[in-house]
């Protein structure tokens, strides 16, 4: 009896390792999704509607993209105000992982500074690499994914035969 409860045990453990391997290559699509969905509400915001930066953050925080990281750029626009938006920017990004890290501060020097034109085009092009990022993510979500899924059962299946 313990040594079945023991094999039940390590099915689901391994099928429990594939399955979190699998969520979080899920999780790391939809964070591309949120920022680029981030990227998006700013350009229409600046660029269409000529909001300023830090309005046009609340909109992208009131819907939900990459609030994490916009709430983080409107507590330092709060502190140090809507001149400083290129050093908040910046010091909001560090936290992110380097993929995004390094799209979100290529717009460091641009946001607050040029035109609504051209943070427009700037955004959109941020937005063009993110995107790509995010199906660069997706594709490997479909290919590994199933890896993990497939290997963590067959992992549990071999160490339950082990087991009994």
């Amino acid at each position: 009896m313990i040594r079945a409860v023991g094999a039940a045990l390590a099915m689901l453990g391994s099928v429990g390792i594939g399955l979190r391997a699998y969520l979080g290559l899920s999780a790391r699509v939809r964070e591309l999704a949120g920022f680029a969905s981030m990227l998006e509400i700013l350009r229409c915001e600046i660029e269409l509607r000529l909001t300023p930066i830090d309005r046009a953050l609340e909109t992208a925080r009131n819907a939900g993209a990459a609030r994490t990281f916009v709430e983080r750029v409107l507590d330092g626009v709060r502190l140090r105000g809507c001149a400083e938006i290129a050093e908040v920017w910046s010091d909001a990004s560090k936290a992110e992982p380097r993929e995004i890290r390094s799209v979100l501060e290529e717009l460091k020097p641009v946001l607050g500074r040029y035109g609504a034109n051209e943070q427009g085009r700037a955004l959109a092009d941020a937005r063009r690499r993110m995107d790509a990022l995010r199906e660069q993510a997706e594709s490997e979500r479909r290919r590994s994914g199933k890896l993990y899924m497939i290997f963590g059962i067959c992992g549990g299946i071999a160490v339950t035969v082990l087991l009994l």
